[in-house]
């Protein structure tokens, strides 16, 4: 019968929401009750609970993608902020976000696209390549001005980024390599 079906997605619906830690939501399915009881004709009683239950759904489901969207710009902005540190690590992003490494990194490798290491490292070649072109600094000292602690390591990641060492790179006033690879950034 109609309205037999209509519970069965009420209930569906509502443990659904309930599963996601969605009071509000929950609430919201169960007010939909009275679309089942106090309307005559079962079948428009359902119809009009489908529809109400798909407008709840996308509405949440919206909601969680603006927060999953905020909660990116404000790691990409954290990132950002401090790429520069030759301290940093994911971690310390982790324990910024009161995430675990793991849940960030899968996190945002999902919706930015790039590793947490990747951005990162995107980031600090950017600059330096501003740096080699804009400054006399050297190689060491632009190194450590983006966030690497070893020269070296600095210059395997340029090399491997820009396909040129820094000095190669600085010589030649290469354009900015970088920008192929990751647009997104």
């Amino acid at each position: 019968d109609s309205r037999a079906l209509g519970y069965d997605v009420l209930h569906i619906v509502q443990g659904w929401f309930e599963d996601q830690g969605d009071g509000e939501g929950a609430r919201a399915v169960r007010e939909l009750l009275p679309l089942l009881t106090e309307t005559a004709d079962a079948q428009a009683g359902v119809g009009m609970l489908l529809r109400e239950a798909a407008s709840l759904l996308a509405a949440r489901m919206q909601k969680k993608e603006d927060r999953d969207n905020l909660l990116i710009r404000d790691i990409e902005d954290y990132l950002a902020d401090n790429y520069r540190d030759e301290n940093f690590t994911v971690q310390r992003a982790a324990d910024h976000f009161h995430l675990s490494i793991s849940n960030l990194s899968h996190y945002f490798k999902n919706h930015a696209g790039v590793s947490v290491s990747e951005f990162v490292e995107d980031l600090r070649i950017r600059l330096a390549q501003e740096m080699l072109l804009q400054t006399p600094r050297s190689v060491a000292e632009i190194a450590r001005a983006v966030g690497y602690a070893q020269s070296a390591t600095f210059m395997r990641a340029f090399k491997k980024v820009c396909g040129l060492s820094p000095t190669a790179f600085r010589s030649r006033k290469a354009a900015p390599c970088a920008e192929d690879e990751r647009e997104s950034v």
